[in-house]
């Protein structure tokens, strides 16, 4: 039976991801690879990060586990560079989570 259900975890994981970076359609090249390696990084983070039936993206997102006064959600441009690349990666679908 645990077997089973990790099969099924290990299925909607790899379900997610694909229909992600299908969805996404930017696999792209650029001469800079360090900024070629930014840029997917950046797509990681955020299909990583963002649900849109999820929380608000803060600076920290979902990985900080110690309290501090950093994680405030303001309306200033640390959120709107988070969300700004939900529209050019196809993803507007994630930007409902910050008015959700």
């Amino acid at each position: 039976a645990l077997d089973s259900k990790l099969d099924n975890l290990l299925a909607s994981h790899e379900t997610h991801w694909h229909n992600y970076y299908s969805k996404t359609g930017a696999f792209i090249s650029i001469p800079e690879t360090w900024l070629e390696g930014f840029y997917y990084i950046q797509m990681y983070k955020m299909g990583s990060a963002m649900r849109a039936w999820g929380p608000v993206l803060d600076n920290t997102g979902p990985w900080l586990f110690t309290p501090t006064s950093w994680a405030d959600i303001h309306w200033d441009l640390n959120i709107q560079l988070a969300y700004m690349p939900t529209l050019a990666s196809n993803h507007a679908d994630l930007g409902l989570s910050l008015v959700g």
